[in-house]
């Protein structure tokens, strides 16, 4: 995670706003909205994952037996409000604001919104207990939910608390009780409630060390983070998509999409390459790779370098005909390379100069040329301050 840390900080240090440009899209056409999105409840996710994952052990009463873990320990939290009293509130003065700690609700309505939400994985939940030897109350903090109304009933959407929701459950069972943090913003709707939560779990997960970098990009979007909107409506513009779990899959098959192996990988790619290469790259191996097929940014970044480098040098070879296109097509299709090849000395310089190397062979042949097109003059000057192996 370090790493793609490092590789975002490199590309912010360009100064252009990647959302203001020509280029900005819609995203309702491309990301699934509340209506199209994951809903799952605390409990139910538990059940999937135990269902899908654990094959010897099929129930959490099982679960619990094998791991041996204790009775909650350390100083449970103050007992002021239940969540009876919570909806009581909402409901007796439907739009006044209100936030109340030390509320007591059951495990069994809190719910997850795979728009923004972390999924809480079962694997790690378990090893949370096993180190601890079971539930402490101490460590468990205070989980922070929204109310609102979900298929008519009263429902706790997760902010800050998935993870430890799914703690509870593991350690107490079903329909267990969880003190938390319930904040109510004067109106029951879903979808407004979506975007508050959306926004303050983006503010405490984009500081958080255990996010992932999707989990950032995910979050950051559905809080309309103008950074993150940036990102993906570069990658969107490209075909190009982090979370297939989060496109609609009409679009997906529709515009030919393909995932990206590294956003903050590409956001770089096109901060230093500029779009066009970037988008041309994808293109290129779009085309030449099986269809569904994820594509390597470290490919995507040989080929922008590429063109962008060279381009110039490339066309004087003949005006008439798209001889970059041609070169990777016999790349491709009749050296028989594929996308992995482009990134084997996974040093952007060297795996640039070894594509200069075929490009000038191929050159040669192509039109009958004795020298090569692209000369060491030219990879020196592309790649002044790189210790590379000039041929």
């Amino acid at each position: 995670m370090l790493e793609d840390m490092n590789i975002i900080a490199r590309a912010e240090e360009h100064n252009d706003n990647l959302l203001n440009d020509d280029r900005k899209i819609d995203f309702s056409l491309y990301l699934k909205n509340i209506h199209e999105t994951k809903i799952i409840s605390i409990e139910g996710n538990l059940r999937e994952q135990i269902a899908s994952k654990y094959v010897k052990i099929s129930s959490l009463s099982e679960i619990q037996e094998a791991h041996e873990w204790l009775k909650p320990t350390g100083i449970i939290p103050e007992r002021r409000y239940t969540f009876e009293d919570v909806i009581a509130k909402a409901e007796k003065n439907p739009s006044e604001k209100f936030s109340l700690s030390d509320v007591w609700a059951k495990t069994s309505i809190v719910h997850l919104i795979k728009m923004f939400n972390r999924i809480p994985k079962l694997p790690d939940c378990i090893e949370h207990l096993d180190f601890s030897k079971g539930l402490n109350w101490e460590a468990l903090d205070t989980p922070h939910y929204y109310l609102t109304k979900y298929k008519g009933k009263w429902a706790l959407i997760s902010c800050i608390g998935g993870n430890r929701a799914t703690i509870v459950v593991l350690s107490n069972g079903y329909d267990s009780e969880i003190p938390c943090r319930v904040t109510y913003i004067g109106n029951s709707d879903l979808e407004t409630v979506v975007e508050r939560a959306s926004l303050i779990h983006h503010i405490d997960c984009n500081k958080r060390a255990n996010q992932v970098a999707n989990d950032r990009l995910t979050s950051g979007v559905q809080a309309k983070d103008n950074k993150f909107q940036g990102y993906m409506n570069t990658i969107l513009s490209c075909g190009l998509y982090v979370d297939e779990s989060q496109i609609k899959p009409k679009v997906i098959k529709e515009k030919k999409m393909r995932k990206c192996s590294s956003w903050q990988g590409f956001v770089s790619v096109v901060k230093h390459y500029k779009f066009d290469n970037a988008k041309y790259a994808v293109d290129k191996l779009k085309k030449h790779t099986d269809d569904g097929k994820e594509l390597y940014t470290q490919a995507i970044e040989t080929i922008a370098c590429f063109k962008m480098n060279f381009e110039d040098k490339i066309k004087k070879l003949n005006k008439s005909q798209p001889v970059l296109d041609n070169f990777l097509t016999w790349y491709f299709k009749e050296a028989l390379h594929n996308q992995a090849d482009l990134k084997q000395a996974g040093r952007i310089a060297v795996d640039t100069v070894n594509l200069v190397d075929k490009f000038n062979k191929w050159a040669k042949k192509e039109f009958h040329k004795t020298k090569s097109i692209i000369n060491n003059l030219d990879k020196a000057k592309a790649f002044p301050n790189d210790d590379i192996s000039i041929v």
